[in-house]
C-alpha cells in the first residue's frame, strides 16, 4: 500500500510525521513475509507498519540487543496507538 494511501485513512502520530517530513517514501513490497506495511524512508530508514504488536516489540528488542554488538540497524522510534505499531529504524547500509 503506497503511504499517501494509507495516511489518507489513518491518524499517524505526530513525531512520527516529524522525522518523515519531505523525504521520499517508497512501499517496500518484496523481502518481507509478516504482513507488515514496509516502507523506505530516503536514504535514512525503514518503516515497519504493523498490527502485530507483540511480534514487531521482538524485533525491535533483538535489533536493540544486537545493536551494540554487530553491525545492524538502530531504532528509532517505536510507537503504540489504538491501531498500529510504528517501527522506525536506521537503514543497514552496505558497503562494495
Amino acid at each position: 500500500m503506497r503511504f499517501k494511501d494509507f495516511i489518507k485513512n489513518n491518524k499517524i502520530p505526530d513525531n512520527l510525521l516529524k522525522l518523515l517530513d519531505n523525504k521520499k517514501i517508497r512501499a517496500i513490497n518484496k523481502a518481507h513475509r509478516s504482513g507488515d506495511l514496509v516502507y523506505n524512508i530516503g536514504n535514512e530508514y525503514i518503516l515497519k507498519i504493523s498490527t502485530s504488536i507483540e511480534r514487531l516489540n521482538r524485533e525491535r528488542k533483538a535489533n536493540d540487543l544486537l545493536h551494540d554488538h554487530l553491525p545492524v540497524s538502530k531504532s528509532i522510534l517505536f510507537i503504540i496507538d489504538d491501531q498500529y505499531t510504528y517501527y522506525l529504524k536506521t537503514k543497514l547500509l552496505l558497503w562494495k
